[in-house]
């Protein structure tokens, strides 16, 4: 019988490290996670809404192509800050400076290229236009 306690108690060690080390990685990689980020493009906090709203608009159809491979198709982030909420905090002018002329963002790389990626400043505005009805 103490034969099995001490294969037991040897075992312990082994599962807290494995808890340990997966409650690690969970932290590390909050995307794979499904867990969200809380730096938006102005500051931190999180949105009224629970997702984006208008998803027929123009400026939804650009940002799934263009924008939410690092915003996060439901605007939560990933490599890039959420916006959930967004509209809340910036308006459709604030928003189409910050998408002409990205600034960094604590806690994201600065890998937001001029205008976002987009391909003219119409599609700017949409987005922008768009983003500003997010509250």
């Amino acid at each position: 019988m103490k034969r099995w306690q001490g294969m037991t108690l040897a075992a312990l060690p082994v599962v807290l490290g494995l808890v340990f080390i997966i409650g690690v990685f969970a932290n590390w990689f909050p995307i794979q996670t499904g867990r969200s980020t809380e730096a938006t493009a102005s500051g931190s906090g999180s949105g009224g809404s629970s997702g984006p709203v208008d998803t027929s608009d123009p400026g939804a159809q650009i940002f799934s192509q263009s924008c939410a491979s690092c915003h996060g198709a439901n605007l939560e982030g990933q490599t890039g800050p959420k916006l959930l909420g967004i509209g809340s905090k910036m308006n459709e002018a604030q928003l189409v400076e910050y998408i002409n002329d990205p600034k960094p963002v604590a806690g994201y790389p600065p890998i937001m290229p001029p205008k976002g990626g987009l391909q003219s400043d119409d599609q700017v505005k949409q987005v922008a236009a768009w983003l500003a009805k997010q509250k």
